[in-house]
């Protein structure tokens, strides 16, 4: 079954709202919490080759808490599957201040090989998304990628594609 536009924006904002419950629920508890997620430009945000993917690169983000002293609390872990992507969460607690702990998290976007595609964000345990400041940019060039984005420049589009061949 084909759905509309409208019923897949309406997913994706339920989903959303999912994951802001799960961060909301881990701070409540007195815990700061990653997560990690696809940034997927098209529906479905999710495949049997991107769940996979998804579980290489979440096994490699635990590896690097080992690796930078950062504390994974056993019980306060999630995951949400579907067609909206996935989404792992990790409690965490840690010895350095917030925007030390994004910068860490930054590096271990920028990288890694799927850089553009990755998504990791810090939530402080007062429930407060933790921004660098920077922009994500395009995956096909280098301006911002809402930029991009909310323009939906198609001549920019294949002038990037061009760029990249």
């Amino acid at each position: 079954m084909t759905k509309t536009k409208q019923e897949i924006l309406t997913k994706i904002l339920e989903n959303r709202e999912q994951r802001f419950a799960l961060r909301e629920a881990v701070a409540k508890r007195g815990l700061a919490s990653v997560s990690l997620n696809f940034n997927i430009p098209s529906y479905p945000k999710s495949s049997v080759a991107l769940r996979k993917a998804f579980g290489y690169v979440q096994e490699e983000l635990e590896n690097y808490f080992i690796a930078q002293r950062i504390h994974c609390v056993a019980d306060a872990q999630d995951f949400l599957c579907s067609d909206c992507g996935d989404f792992y969460l990790q409690g965490v607690s840690y010895n350095c201040g917030d925007k030390e702990l994004k910068s860490l998290l930054e590096s271990f976007e920028e990288q890694h090989e799927l850089e553009r595609l990755l998504d990791v964000d810090l939530t402080n345990a007062n429930g407060e998304l933790i921004s660098s400041g920077k922009a994500k940019k395009c995956f096909l060039c280098d301006e911002p990628a809402k930029e991009c984005w909310h323009k939906k420049n198609k001549k920019k589009l294949s002038e990037c594609c061009q760029k990249r061949h």
